[in-house]
């Protein structure tokens, strides 16, 4: 099993995980906003 993700965790595309990172504070003031409701993320 660690082969396995380790293989896809390799395979992951850099300029995706950079998005998805710097993308984390606005997903939070969007929870923070709707009271730890549904969001759109």
């Amino acid at each position: 099993m660690v082969r396995v993700v380790s293989e896809i965790w390799n395979q992951l595309d850099q300029t995706r995980i950079q998005a998805l990172y710097e993308s984390i504070p606005k997903r939070i003031q969007a929870v923070i906003k709707a009271k730890g409701c549904i969001t759109k993320y």
